[in-house]
C-alpha cells in the first residue's frame, strides 16, 4: 500500500460509509472502489504521495446470526433455551460472532 509498498490488515466491522471515511484523508485524492468475485471489495487510491495507487481490500465475514434464523439458531447446541450464544454469552440478535467459531 502506498509508494512505501508496506502492507498490512485491519479487522473492522464498518459500513459503507465508515470504510470510505478510513481511506480518505485531507487532501487531495481519488478512490475507485471495484467489487471483486467472492463479494472481495477492492479500493484503489491515488494522491500526490501515491502516484502508483495504493491498494485495499476489504473482504466480508459472515456473521453467525446472518446464517441462521431465530428458530434454527434455537434448534442447535450453539444457543442456550433464553437465545444466547453460548460462546460470547449475547442473545441471538446482538451476536457478532461469524460463522464457523466454534461454542
Amino acid at each position: 500500500m502506498g509508494w512505501q509498498s508496506r502492507s498490512g490488515h485491519c479487522d473492522v466491522d464498518a459500513t459503507w460509509e465508515e470504510i470510505r471515511d478510513a481511506l480518505a484523508f485531507d487532501g487531495e485524492f481519488r478512490i475507485e472502489f471495484k467489487l471483486e468475485s467472492g463479494g472481495i471489495l477492492t479500493a484503489r487510491r491515488w494522491s500526490h504521495d501515491e502516484p502508483m495507487g495504493a491498494r485495499f481490500s476489504i473482504y466480508p465475514i459472515e456473521l453467525l446470526i446472518d446464517t441462521l434464523s431465530f428458530d434454527d439458531a434455537m434448534a442447535t447446541d450453539l444457543f442456550d433455551e433464553y437465545g444466547c450464544h453460548k460462546g460470547c454469552g449475547e442473545y441471538y440478535y446482538d451476536c457478532r460472532c461469524e460463522k464457523g467459531e466454534g461454542k
